[in-house]
C-alpha cells in the first residue's frame, strides 16, 4: 500500500514538472510588448467589440463598416504611437488601410446612421483604447446630450452590449470610465450651436 501511494506521488510530481516552463520560456512570455505589438492588440480588441455589434440585433450598415474603418486609419498615430511611422507599411498591411488619415469627415442623407456610427465607434474607443480622451461637438443641446443624445446613446450602448453600467464621473457633459489605477478614458460632448435656436 505504501509502495502504491509513493508510486503516484512520484507520478504525480513528474507531470507537475513536466507541464512547469523552464527560466527561458518565462523569460520569453513575460517580456514587455514593443509598441507595434501593443497597437496591434488594441485594433483586435476594437475589431472583437464591433463584431459583437455585427451580431446584434442591429448590426452595422456597409457605410457604418466603411466609416468606422477610416476612423481607425485616423486613429493609428495616436494608438501606435511614435513607432508607426517606422513600421507603416508593416501597420498598414495588418490593418488593411490604404493610408493613415489626418481626420475624417462624411456626410449622408438624414435617416442614414450617421449619429449611430459616431456612437459605435465612441463607446468601442473608451473600452479598448488606455486613457483616451474623446470630445464630440453635435449641432445642437438636443443632440449632445444626456437626455436623448450622443452622450445617453453611447452611456447605454455601452451597458446594453457590453455590461458596463459603473462610470467613475457622470453628468450632463462628461462621461469617466476608470478601468486601471492609472487608466481613465474620459467622453465629453458639447453643443456647437445656440441653447435657443
Amino acid at each position: 500500500m505504501l509502495n502504491k501511494l509513493a508510486k503516484i506521488c512520484d507520478e504525480t510530481r513528474v507531470k507537475h514538472f513536466d507541464t512547469l516552463p523552464t527560466r527561458k520560456e518565462e523569460a520569453f512570455n513575460f517580456q514587455p510588448i514593443s509598441p507595434i505589438q501593443r497597437g496591434h492588440k488594441i485594433m483586435d480588441d476594437m475589431r472583437a467589440k464591433m463584431r459583437i455589434l455585427d451580431e446584434s440585433d442591429k448590426p452595422r450598415s456597409k457605410d457604418q463598416r466603411f466609416i468606422h474603418h477610416e476612423i481607425m486609419s485616423a486613429m493609428s498615430r495616436f494608438i501606435y504611437g511614435p513607432e508607426l511611422y517606422n513600421n507603416e507599411v508593416l501597420v498598414k498591411t495588418y490593418n488593411k488601410f490604404d493610408s493613415f488619415h489626418h481626420g475624417v469627415i462624411f456626410t449622408a442623407p438624414r435617416r442614414n446612421g450617421k449619429t449611430r456610427s459616431i456612437v459605435m465607434i465612441v463607446a468601442i474607443v473608451m473600452l479598448c483604447v488606455p486613457n483616451a480622451e474623446i470630445c464630440v461637438v453635435a449641432q445642437t443641446a438636443r443632440a449632445s446630450g444626456a437626455d436623448s443624445g450622443l452622450y445617453a446613446q453611447v452611456k447605454s450602448l455601452l451597458g446594453d452590449k457590453f455590461n458596463v453600467t459603473s462610470f467613475d464621473k457622470s453628468n450632463k457633459e462628461t462621461l469617466i470610465l476608470k478601468m486601471g489605477v492609472n487608466d481613465e478614458r474620459k467622453l465629453s460632448c458639447y453643443s456647437g450651436g445656440s441653447r435657443h435656436g
